[in-house]
């Protein structure tokens, strides 16, 4: 594909992490720890909320709780049982969603909402991949990015992030949006507080 030069290029530079955004309210009571990673990429968290609450089966409360390790996933995990894919859920409805409405920029929320790294709650710990097929092709056919300091996270981010340039292109998206969907820089594998170098409020 034309643009594969492109981002390989770009994949060769440090990811540079989002600009920060506040925490939802209703989130408050959620570790310090947990939630300023998962809302670094706030304005994709936007987009998936917007088009899930057109229709939410499972009663996800919030596509948030999709980014956060399982024992903090599960209190807000709906009708999903199987929070190792909660995020897929998440992502799958609300792409479901925004492709009936006809909304573009929806469709790439959930797209770039699928590939946003999930929270372990350690350096360097690689969180589990969903073992269950989506609905939607498109967002079948990507993992989330990996925790920058586990085995071979280069290369795994690398993959995902060229797959996920595909994705957008196959609906008429900018492919470059990709690179918006990387994970922070490594942290110290001998930090005991979990936080790498995520964003803190």
């Amino acid at each position: 594909m034309k643009y594969s030069a492109v981002l390989v290029a770009g994949l060769g530079l440090v990811y540079a992490a989002p600009a920060p955004a506040p925490a939802l309210s209703a989130l408050s009571a959620l570790s310090a720890r947990e939630v300023p990673q998962e809302h670094s990429h706030n304005k994709f968290l936007d987009l998936v909320r917007t088009s899930l609450n057109l229709d939410n089966p499972k009663k996800i409360q919030d596509p948030v709780f999709g980014l956060l390790g399982n024992a903090a996933a599960v209190t807000g995990a709906g009708a999903v049982t199987n929070t190792d894919c909660l995020q897929q859920e998440t992502a799958d409805q609300a792409f479901t969603n925004a492709k009936a409405a006809g909304d573009l920029v929806g469709m790439v929320g959930a797209l770039m909402y699928r590939a946003i790294e999930r929270n372990t709650g350690g350096v360097g710990k690689a969180s589990v991949i969903c073992n269950e097929t989506a609905v939607n092709p498109e967002i079948a056919a990507l993992t989330q990015h990996q925790d920058p300091a586990s085995t071979n996270a280069a290369s795994i981010n690398k993959g995902i992030t060229l797959e996920l340039a595909k994705q957008l292109a196959g609906i008429g998206a900018d492919p470059l949006l990709a690179l918006e969907s990387g994970t922070f820089a490594p942290g110290d594998l001998s930090d005991t507080t979990g936080a790498g170098n995520s964003y803190k409020a």
